[in-house]
């Protein structure tokens, strides 16, 4: 008998050590913010790449969208490094958001690139987000706004019009929005869009009102972001995360990405997520009012 518990520890302790020895990925758990984050550790140094989530933190020298210099970001272990830290946590929370709530996994390896020379955040090609040198480019909302971004291109394939990027602009501060639990995007002392009340950052809540310009897709997709905000006011729907599921669903219903297929589109995903029928004309209401239809 004892001889055979010796012989399992040893079948044990003989599989842990093939698993340290062969660890090609050097996976590691790094204490960050009270949190273990996955990240890959060689010698002192840290690497921001976690391999389960297929996510990489990148610095780059920026100059043009064909020329773009890449380098792994390495920390050692004595680096000031809490901001990319915390921008690669975050990333790795959003991934895990959308597997959890959605059931959602990118297609793709995710390429965070920081250090952007310039004054924006986009994301591109497939699986790559680019933050410019803003604080404010690397709060929750912008990331989870950029991650948006790529599962949207990825569930559809659709050629791009002016409704169709005003439109996805929406969904993606919608879900940024329920994300944060705030209605904005930036951070509170750089807001960029308020989707509670567009006015106060000069963004549109109907078409044609006094903020809109055919010409700036951002500033015009509050009038759909919007319709989100007022769902949760109005008690359409009273959880946020139901919300959340409700527009991430929709995404599914679109025949194209126009204004009435998104009406459509909606008011079809609030049935499949067994809302009312005098909520749901509710919500035809507060579309009617932005006079997208």
């Amino acid at each position: 008998m004892i001889k055979k518990i010796l012989f399992i520890i040893v079948i044990i302790l003989s599989i842990f050590l093939f698993k340290f020895i062969f660890n090609k990925n050097n996976d590691f758990k790094y204490k960050f913010n009270n949190e273990y984050i996955d990240l890959e550790k060689i010698g002192n140094k840290y690497i921001l790449k976690d391999n389960k989530r297929k996510i990489e933190l990148i610095d780059a020298e920026y100059k043009n969208y064909k020329e773009i210099k890449l380098k792994p970001k390495e920390f050692s272990d004595n680096d000031d490094v809490d901001k990319y830290l915390k921008v690669f946590q975050t990333m790795q929370k959003i991934s895990d958001f959308y597997l959890k709530n959605f059931n959602y996994k990118l297609n793709t390896n995710l390429k965070v690139i920081v250090n952007v020379d310039k004054n924006n955040s986009y994301s591109f090609l497939k699986g790559v987000i680019a933050l410019g040198n803003k604080s404010y480019y690397l709060s929750d909302s912008v990331l989870m706004h950029e991650y948006t971004h790529l599962v949207i291109e990825d569930i559809l394939n659709i050629i791009d019009t002016n409704e169709s990027k005003i439109i996805k602009e929406a969904y993606c501060d919608v879900i940024s929005s329920i994300y944060t639990d705030k209605w904005i995007i930036g951070d509170e002392d750089n807001i960029i869009r308020n989707i509670e009340n567009p006015y106060l950052t000069n963004n549109s809540i109907k078409l044609n009102d006094e903020y809109y310009d055919k010409n700036k897709i951002h500033n015009n997709s509050t009038i759909i972001s919007h319709i989100a905000y007022v769902m949760y006011k109005d008690e359409i729907v009273k959880d946020k995360m139901k919300l959340a599921k409700i527009w991430y669903d929709s995404l599914y219903l679109l025949n194209d990405l126009n204004y009435i297929s998104f009406s459509n589109a909606l008011i079809e995903s609030c049935r499949m997520n067994n809302i009312d029928e005098d909520k749901i004309n509710k919500l035809k209401n507060i579309i009617k009012e932005t006079n997208i239809i």
